[in-house]
């Protein structure tokens, strides 16, 4: 599985694991005081894409959820999610909760997720993180 690989090149270069998911699905990571994630996932014929192990294997990511080009993270190449991938995952979220509510800081990132998808790149009202 590519998930081993990743998380040990990420290791060798620098990030911290930590041991918040389960393995198959996701691990996320801390390197030079920026959090960030991996998670495993499949294209689908449409090209749209799904988790295929996990508690999430029910959720669907649309064609255009992850860019093709590579992204610039701390002087490596990395494949990223998309905007539109972004907003897919925290729409669906809320089933991430069994159902529960979203959280201000869910409300306010879906606002800034769908301006940045419309084109808008000035700064959002950003509740305060607890």
């Amino acid at each position: 599985m590519n998930a081993n690989r990743s998380k040990a090149v990420l290791v060798a270069t620098g990030a911290t694991a930590l041991t918040t998911q389960p393995p198959t699905e996701s691990c996320e990571f801390t390197w030079g005081g920026a959090d960030f994630s991996t998670a495993y996932f499949d294209r689908q014929a449409d090209g749209a894409f799904s988790q295929p192990d996990g508690r999430w294997s029910d959720w669907l990511f649309p064609p255009n959820s992850f860019v093709d080009e590579t992204v610039t993270f701390e002087g490596s190449q990395v494949l990223a999610m998309s905007i539109a991938g972004m907003l897919a995952m925290k729409e669906q979220y809320p089933h991430l909760r069994n159902g529960g509510p979203w959280r201000p800081k869910d409300i306010a990132d879906i606002k800034t997720l769908k301006a940045l998808l419309a084109g808008d790149h000035r700064p959002l009202d950003r509740p305060e993180r607890s």
